[in-house]
């Protein structure tokens, strides 16, 4: 379908743009806040952490979220769902969504210390996630509803806890707290 192709197209242009333009600010910000390798590290279990509570909540072992958007702001996406900038928009704020993955290149663009390898880090990140999401993004309506979906982010959760823990572990072997997991 024509529409569907050029609202994927959208979705996808603003989450590029949105991940290289944000992720060059937060190269400025860890520049002007002087990052060091302690709080990097901080964020980084921080980001493992929401992580793991992604992966644990895939698999279904948090019930399922009660938290729903208040009327008016329903009401108000469903007026412009269907605008021709609507996906764009979301795509730009696919950069704030609680996601393990992304936040651990963010807490790397904020570590970066400069706008142009902040910018770098995070555009390459959304490039490299594009085909997948891409993927995804055409296949998902139909494999939602079928009943293999149950099965596969059942499995996306383990993969996800393993690396949450994963991450979670080279954190720490960073900080000195437990030993490395792997010696090069």
């Amino acid at each position: 379908n024509i529409n569907d192709t050029k609202t994927f197209f959208f979705f996808h242009t603003g989450r590029l743009l949105s991940f290289a333009i944000l992720g060059g600010i937060l190269g400025l910000v860890g520049n002007a806040m002087g990052i060091n390798f302690t709080f990097t590290a901080i964020l980084g279990i921080l980001a493992s952490i929401v992580m793991l509570l992604l992966g644990l909540n895939l698999i279904g072992i948090f019930a399922k979220s009660k938290i729903t958007l208040p009327t008016g702001i329903f009401n108000f996406f469903r007026k412009i769902e269907h605008k021709t900038f609507t996906p764009f928009i979301i795509g730009f704020s696919t950069f704030f969504l609680p996601c393990g993955f992304t936040q651990s290149m963010q807490v790397a663009a904020l570590s970066s210390g400069s706008f142009s390898s902040g910018l770098f880090i995070m555009f390459a990140f959304a490039l490299g996630t594009l085909p997948m999401l891409a993927l995804f993004s055409f296949g998902s309506a139909s494999f939602a509803h079928s009943k293999y979906a149950p099965l596969f982010f059942k499995s996306a959760g383990v993969i996800v806890v393993g690396l949450g823990i994963f991450a979670l572990l080279a954190q720490l072997a960073g900080l000195g707290i437990i030993n490395p997991l792997f010696n090069i």
